[in-house]
């Protein structure tokens, strides 16, 4: 990685598109950038400065392209101080925040902690009052409801003129209760009579279909029987035409021994 060489510049390569070049070989010019650089020191050999330290009157046009070269009597003269970064603010404002003695508050500071204390205290005694009425509110409520639950126990049995009472929730008579019992019994009955019938429909379902796989057994035991017999007949249809090859092959050979004899008897 290259680093500019001079002294208030942190650039280096990381930074995109960034040149750098070397020092002069030439002595004013080498003594020339070291000064004007801040070095007190000469640099190595591998010393190089950045492109910002350079005006644009010190390039020249080297390709079409635009890419622009470092003149030969270039030198550099822009040595702009580093600008600090936000977090280096942030602390030294913090530092200067925390060096001030609580003993130089201003007075607006003092009234508006006094004034912050004050709401506080008046925010806990009206959760305190608050608390307190709601315990009076609640022992208010049991009372109330032991004293009405009493007054109902030592009501007389008179019934009062007027309308009769209204009965909320009835007993049901046993002959209701009886009714809704067959009601349920009937139901019963009715689902059990279904589940039988469709257990009947399955077991006659079963019993197609075995008599149709015993069906199907039987047809293809016969057909293995009638594949078993043409194989034979096949098998007894090949013999016989080997012993037709045989005879026509003994027939052959006569046939030729005739022929050489009535040659041999009849030359002309």
């Amino acid at each position: 990685m290259v680093v500019c060489a001079a002294t208030k510049c942190s650039n280096s390569s990381r930074i995109k598109q960034m040149r750098f070049f070397k020092f002069p070989s030439e002595e004013t010019r080498r003594k020339v950038w070291m000064t004007n650089s801040g070095l007190l020191c000469e640099p190595g050999p591998y010393a190089k400065l950045c492109e910002i330290h350079f005006e644009e009157s010190q390039f020249e046009l080297h390709r079409q392209d635009g890419w622009k070269k470092l003149k030969p009597n270039a030198v550099p003269t822009l040595f702009p101080e580093p600008s600090e970064s936000p977090k280096k603010a942030k602390e030294k404002s913090s530092v200067r925040k925390r060096k001030r003695s609580p003993s130089f508050e201003s007075d607006d500071e003092v009234q508006v902690t006094k004034k912050k204390s004050g709401k506080r205290k008046k925010s806990f005694g009206n959760l305190e009052a608050n608390q307190s009425v709601g315990k009076r509110k609640s022992t208010r409520k049991k009372s109330g409801n032991i004293e009405s639950s009493v007054q109902k126990e030592n009501v007389s049995p008179r019934r009062r003129k007027g309308r009769p009472r209204k009965i909320s929730n009835p007993e049901p008579d046993s002959s209701e209760t009886e009714v809704d019992e067959y009601e349920k019994e009937d139901e019963e009955e009715v689902d059990e009579d279904e589940q039988e019938k469709q257990i009947v429909a399955l077991k006659r379902e079963n019993e197609t279909m075995r008599q149709e796989i015993h069906e199907f057994e039987k047809h293809n035991k016969a057909m293995s029987r009638v594949i078993l017999e043409l194989e034979k007949h096949n098998k007894a249809m090949s013999f016989k035409l080997q012993e037709l090859d045989k005879d026509n092959k003994v027939m052959s050979k006569s046939f030729k021994i005739l022929k050489n004899k009535m040659k041999i008897s009849n030359p002309n």
